[in-house]
Order: C-alpha cells, then structure tokens, then sequence
C-alpha cells in the first residue's frame, strides 16, 4: 500500500466509471473507501484528486394526465384500486398508505398482547 500514490487511485476511480460503467453510488463508496484507507489506517493525506465522475441523468417525472390516472384505476379492482385511489387523491406514499387501516388497529392489536 505504501508504494500507492494519487495517481493510482485516480486510474482506480477513473476505470470504474470508464471500463465498468459503475453507478454513481458505487464510485462514491469506493472513493471514501480510499480515503477513509489513507485517512485513518495510512495517516496518509490525500490531495485533491481530480477523476471522471458518473453524471447522475437527470430526468424529468413522469406526470399521468387525470384521463390517464383514471383509465388506469378503471382497471384495477379490490383493495389495489383502493389503496391506489387514496394514494392518488391524498399524495400519499407506498408505505404510509400499507401501513395504514382501520380507526383503532392499533389499539385492538394492542389489546390482544
């Protein structure tokens, strides 16, 4: 390891994002995996390394039209199209919307216990 200098790591991060077209996270690990490598177990300081970056895309949202969000909700029956009718007409999300229920669950389940 002490024979690694900066240019090593920049060919390092570089070759991920060139070579092995890695996400934008996985080169991010791997650069505070080096540092913190240098940091606290080589006492070693960094200086400022100049590697490619994954651009992260940078897209826009999908947006349904009303027309659309209904078609799709005349499709669906039972409790999916529930569940998907309150997430559409309140703008919750996935989660909130599962872990929601009936008034008083919660202390029903809390009963039994």
């Amino acid at each position: 390891m002490e024979e690694l200098d900066e240019t090593d790591i920049q060919r390092f991060l570089s070759h991920l994002v060139v070579d092995r077209n890695v996400a934008v996270n996985t080169q991010n690990l791997a650069f505070n995996a080096v540092a913190f490598l240098y940091r606290e177990l080589l006492q070693r300081r960094l200086d400022d390394i100049q590697f490619a970056r994954v651009r992260r895309p940078r897209g826009l949202p999908v947006v349904r039209t009303p027309d659309e969000v209904f078609a799709l909700l005349g499709r669906m029956a039972g409790v999916y199209k529930l569940m998907a009718t309150l997430m559409y007409g309140t703008g919750m999300r996935l989660m909130e919307c599962i872990r929601a229920g009936p008034p008083g669950r919660q202390e029903t389940a809390k009963m039994k216990v």
